[in-house]
């Protein structure tokens, strides 16, 4: 397996011994590959590694080696295969957009992001997201991971959260500041979403029917 390390990391490897030829035809395969990467400005041996690890390997290499009924100058056609490896994608952390609602329309429409957490058993908003006149006084305690508790004193009433157009869920949620989070679509609103609409999470994004939307970044 032939290997070039990510984000431009060089690095000294016991490379074999390449004629000028193949030298040129590795450079010339693996550009068509990754264009974005520049070898003409280095030696192949400080770029291409045998031994690096798979996760790092962008495309594989195999060399067969003549016979030892072939002449020293037949090294030069030697037979290469340059093949792209697949990648697998990378898992974004599941920040979606949404827009939540008053099933009363006494409160005009509000976009948040959601961080979509199945190990949460409840739905969590920061109460600030929400208009005041949409709480209730609400007391509920929780144990959380470091042994400790949260006091849970507000709840909304009813309000509508939609995934996607037509994609939504009438339901009460509890009110708690969490840092940096506006949402936290908790397992229970998730079960509701999964078993009316059939929605699925995709490595980078959320998928309904044929609707795809990304993952976000929270500014």
């Amino acid at each position: 397996m032939l290997s070039m390390p990510k984000r431009g990391t060089l690095r000294k490897k016991n490379y074999p011994k390449k004629s000028a030829k193949k030298k040129q035809y590795l450079i010339n395969s693996i550009s068509e590959i990754a264009p974005d990467i520049d070898l003409e400005g280095h030696d192949l041996e400080l770029v291409l590694s045998y031994d690096s690890d798979d996760n790092d390997a962008i495309c594989g290499y195999s060399d067969y080696e003549n016979s030892s009924e072939s002449s020293p100058d037949e090294d030069d056609d030697c037979c290469l295969k340059i093949t792209k490896l697949p990648r697998h994608d990378e898992i974004q952390t599941p920040h979606l957009p949404v827009t939540i609602f008053d099933p009363s329309c006494q409160e005009d429409p509000v976009h948040a992001i959601a961080f979509i957490d199945t190990g949460a058993h409840t739905t969590i908003i920061n109460p600030k997201i929400l208009s005041p006149s949409m709480w209730l006084p609400h007391q509920q305690e929780f144990r959380v991971a470091n042994s400790g508790s949260l006091t849970i004193k507000l709840k909304s009433k009813p309000i509508k959260i939609e995934l996607f157009p037509g994609c939504h869920i009438i339901t009460e949620v509890l009110g708690s500041a969490a840092p940096g989070k506006d949402l936290i679509l908790g397992w229970d609103s998730y079960y509701a979403f999964k078993k009316t609409f059939d929605i699925s999470i995709e490595p980078r994004g959320l998928r309904w029917k044929n609707i795809f939307k990304a993952f976000t970044t929270i500014p």
